[in-house]
């Protein structure tokens, strides 16, 4: 869960674009969506949405917090 924490700040989302155009050398004004297909990951906002849907499903099909 500390990712969600970790995804909730603004700095978080510039920075890590940021990190992704320089490692596939594009210029500043491309769309976030091609850097993070490229890589196959999720963007900050899908990882942190992603966490907290996991947390539910755990907590009403697995009767604890995990």
């Amino acid at each position: 869960m500390s990712n969600v924490i970790y995804a909730n700040t603004e700095s978080t989302h510039l920075l890590n674009n940021k990190l992704l155009r320089i490692l596939q050398n594009k210029p500043y004004h491309s769309t976030t969506k091609d850097l993070y297909f490229k890589y196959n990951i999720l963007p900050i906002p899908d990882l942190r949405t992603q966490q907290i849907l996991l947390f539910v499903h755990k907590f009403i099909y697995r009767k604890c917090i995990c």
